[in-house]
């Protein structure tokens, strides 16, 4: 009769260090990931915790070689088995590889320095933004980035993913950790609270929000302020919006901008509508095209893309064709939505956005120094993007 086991390491993970998708969503969680399968022995797990910590503090930088088997037998009394499972551990989790009759040696990106934790917190309909970042993040991968993507949603298994991936965090397995919106509701997980963890926050400066984590505060709604500088220019004066449901103090701020810059709009051209009715915003434009021409928009803007397909359609449906109808909308560069009509596109460069949430977090550990820093991209018009 084959005999059961005992004992398995806490952490049964095999990273893929170069190649390949790593997006973890709540409800498919790879068990060799994060699935703990039993309590390592209190010695095991003490001589990993200190071997760890001196890793990390820097007694044994990249490329230095850990003391011999012997050595670290004799300096933690332990037997050799145990030294042994504690260094298959840590080359499993990716701190440590053999070089055969040379020893164990650190590699030379461990995953406290070189590896990256992106967490979206994302439960609603798809979404342009998550895709978005999801799909960077993939191309990041393909390049031999070192990246995670955790999708944690919001159902019942949230709590214990939380928990789970906040233990990997505990445990000194990311470099840093980049958020895709405010943490808000994490704070007081390890997420959060875990200490000398870099963390960046993913914001697009176009509304003032309150931010639980210490950062500069967007103080102007700039994506709007720069479509209506583009509106000027174009000499249209009458504007219909498009706001995502959610956004509803942008209709205050975005009311007062345009009043302000002495553009009529009116309460029946501003349109709240949720991500998962998009089709509610073509039905609106056949509303408003049934006015007549001087009792509706000569130009739109779209403040989210997931709404930017349907407006379009709309306007290939229902404007006549002899006019002229601008819109600027909102997009996540280079993953514009599909459209049936001319746009105008003004919004952030995931690429941009990822790359310089890597870039502080990389910054930060040569440093010494984690801080939790909310990235602020500006927006740009298309033709303003830096060439890739």
């Amino acid at each position: 009769m084959r005999r059961r086991k005992t004992h398995v390491s806490l952490f049964e993970l095999s990273f893929h260090h170069k190649y390949g998708c790593k997006l973890f969503i709540d409800n498919q969680l790879p068990s060799t990931l994060l699935r703990t399968l039993g309590r390592p022995p209190d010695r095991h797990n003490a001589i990993y915790e200190a071997l760890v910590r001196r890793i990390v503090q820097g007694e044994f930088p990249p490329n230095s070689r850990l003391p011999t088997r012997r050595d670290l037998s004799l300096e933690f009394d332990a037997s050799s088995r145990t030294v042994v499972s504690v260094l298959k551990e840590l080359a499993k989790v990716g701190f440590t590889e053999s070089r055969g009759s040379l020893g164990t040696f650190i590699r030379k990106s461990p995953p406290h320095l070189h590896r990256h934790a992106l967490i979206i917190d994302w439960a609603g309909d798809p979404n342009i933004y998550v895709t978005a970042l999801e799909k960077e993040a993939e191309r990041l991968q393909r390049e031999g980035l070192d990246l995670d993507v955790f999708h944690i949603g919001q159902d019942h298994k949230r709590t214990d993913i939380i928990s789970k991936i906040g233990n990997l965090v505990r445990r000194h397995l990311y470099a840093g950790l980049i958020f895709h919106r405010e943490p808000a509701d994490l704070v007081g997980t390890a997420l959060i609270d875990t200490p000398n963890v870099p963390r960046v926050v993913l914001s697009k400066l176009m509304y003032n929000q309150d931010a639980k984590l210490p950062s500069k505060k967007p103080t102007k709604d700039l994506f709007m302020e720069r479509a209506i500088e583009r509106i000027h220019q174009w000499g249209r004066s009458r504007v219909g919006l498009f706001l995502h449901a959610f956004e509803s103090k942008a209709v205050e701020v975005s009311m007062e901008l345009l009043r302000a810059n002495k553009l009529e709009t009116r309460s029946a051209w501003i349109h709240t509508i949720h991500l998962n009715l998009p089709r509610e915003a073509h039905a609106v434009m056949e509303l408003l095209f049934s006015l007549p021409r001087e009792n509706r928009p000569d130009v739109f803007i779209v403040e989210n893309d997931n709404l930017t397909e349907m407006v379009t359609l709309g306007v290939r449906d229902f404007c006549p064709s002899r006019e002229n109808l601008p819109i600027i909308s909102h997009c996540n560069y280079p993953w514009q939505p599909k459209v049936y009509a001319p746009v105008s596109w003004l919004g952030y460069d995931i690429r941009e956005i990822l790359r310089q949430a890597i870039s502080m977090i990389e910054d930060e550990r040569r440093e010494g120094e984690a801080r939790h820093t909310k990235i602020q991209n500006l927006p740009r018009f298309e033709e303003e993007l830096l060439q890739w």
